[in-house]
């Protein structure tokens, strides 16, 4: 198992992460503010710091530090509401990160992770008008592609608009 995100070869651009949660994931997450987890379980957690950077962690404690950054552990053994917090100094910089975990006592066995369907439809916002905006998450949860009955304005100001099946 990676221990860091880095090592792991994830493309992201956060710094401060939930590593791989045993029996649920196997990569790298953007760490959450907050979240429901299982008991009896040994959570990792990574913030970007450089070596000269100082790092001060509570509620897990630090593992591994190398030139990507920090990675601490905790391990979630009680009910209960707990916080992760990371301060990262360097120089007059100081950035703080914190993630709460509501510990559940649910058997992993019974949490069930299904599979989601995502589209994406690229479209020019100005090629539609207030109405058809209105309609496009609607059209497009039925599967199909932004239409548009009017006749294009003008390039540019692409967007995208993702619906989740």
């Amino acid at each position: 198992m990676p221990s860091s995100p880095e090592r792991a070869r994830l493309d992201f651009d956060n710094d401060f992460m939930i590593g791989p949660v045993p029996g649920l994931t196997t990569g790298w997450h953007i760490a959450p503010a907050e979240t429901a987890i299982f008991a009896d379980i040994t959570v990792k957690f990574w913030a970007r710091a450089d070596l000269a950077a100082s790092v001060l962690w509570s509620g897990a404690t630090e593992v591994q530090r190398d030139e990507n950054g920090s990675t601490a552990e905790c391990r979630l053994s009680s009910l209960d509401r707990v916080a992760i917090n990371c301060e990262v100094r360097q120089g007059d910089e100081f950035v703080e990160h914190r993630s709460i975990l509501d510990v559940s006592d649910v058997p992993i066995d019974q949490i069930a992770v299904t599979p989601i369907v995502a589209r994406v439809f690229p479209f020019d916002v100005r090629d539609y008008t207030e109405e058809e905006l209105e309609d496009l998450p609607k059209s497009c949860s039925r599967g199909r592609q932004p239409r548009r009955t009017g006749p294009a304005r003008s390039p540019g100001c692409m967007k995208s608009l993702l619906t989740v099946m």
